[in-house]
């Protein structure tokens, strides 16, 4: 064969086998393009092989923890119990007036930790022990702690045996009656109320009207928990020149649980399960005035 037709052989030939390997290499180039296309960067294939692909696929997840509410500040109670030390107060059937008061308040202060709440309550007590606080010293004690509401604890005495029941006081320069002026005198034992009643009558502005609007409307309701409880032992809701409520200014009360100088009553006041019905009515008329008011008006104060 002559070397011109040998060159012409492998021209074809060249020529022939270039169109058939250019598409083979063509769709081969395209298809590792298409598998960078859905694969990624090369450089990012590493960092994205390692994270959960369904979860890419989620709507972005919300915060849904609850912002920390903020809790109220505590409302005070403070339950003072009558007497104390040297001061023995009402001397009856086996019972000392100011052992007798002690007792009920640490009663109602247990009662008041274990009574369905609105808002958190700090109770507070004048003393935990038998010594002597003077009556002003009570009430400097009730502004300066900034009690929300003031509970003076007593028990009464008659020199006849015959009278019986408790009766709630709120504080007024006018006493009710001349039983409650009696009472007060007594209450006070000699300890003077700065707080005169031609004074009070001089500065009988809104705040004070205020005051004494709001220790009734405290009685009364102590008097309804309190009438529930020892029915019908109740002798109704007064208001007296109280050296111990005289300056305070919250609503404040005073009890007189009942009389230490009736046998019968007495006998109650000496057993636990009757006073623990008193300090749980005790309680519950706290706890009932401040729903009154939660209802009216908002924060407390």
């Amino acid at each position: 064969m002559k070397w011109s037709n040998l060159l012409s052989v492998v021209f074809v030939l060249t020529v022939f086998l270039s169109t058939r390997i250019a598409p083979c290499q063509d769709v081969k180039e395209q298809e590792r393009e298409d598998s960078l296309s859905l694969i990624g960067d090369p450089a990012q294939s590493s960092l994205t092989s390692s994270l959960d692909w369904a979860g890419l696929n989620r709507p972005p997840r919300t915060n849904n923890t609850a912002a920390p509410s903020i809790q109220p500040a505590p409302i005070k109670i403070l339950i003072g119990a009558g007497h104390g030390g040297k001061d023995k107060g009402a001397q009856g059937f086996r019972i000392s007036e100011k052992d007798l008061c002690l007792r009920i308040a640490r009663m109602v202060k247990n009662e008041l930790q274990l009574q369905p709440q609105t808002v958190p309550l700090e109770i507070l007590l004048t003393r935990d022990s038998d010594i002597f606080i003077p009556l002003k010293e009570r009430v400097r004690v009730a502004n300066e702690r900034d009690a929300y509401l003031f509970v003076s604890i007593h028990a009464n005495y008659s020199p006849s045996p015959k009278p019986r029941g408790f009766e709630v006081y709120f504080m007024n320069a006018e006493a009710s009656d001349d039983e409650a002026v009696k009472l007060a005198h007594i209450e006070n034992a000699g300890q003077v109320n700065t707080v005169k009643p031609d004074v009070l009558s001089i500065i009988s502005d809104v705040e004070v009207t205020q005051h004494i609007g709001e220790s009734s409307r405290f009685a009364e309701t102590m008097f309804r928990s309190l009438a529930t409880a020892v029915k019908p032992n109740g002798r109704g809701v007064r208001q007296g020149p109280f050296t111990v409520l005289s300056g305070t200014r919250m609503a404040s009360v005073l009890i007189e649980v009942g009389f230490v100088s009736n046998p019968t009553e007495a006998s109650n006041l000496r057993r636990h399960h009757y006073l623990k019905r008193l300090s749980g009515a005790i309680s519950s008329g706290i706890v009932d005035y401040v729903d009154q008011v939660l209802r009216k008006r908002k924060p407390l104060g």
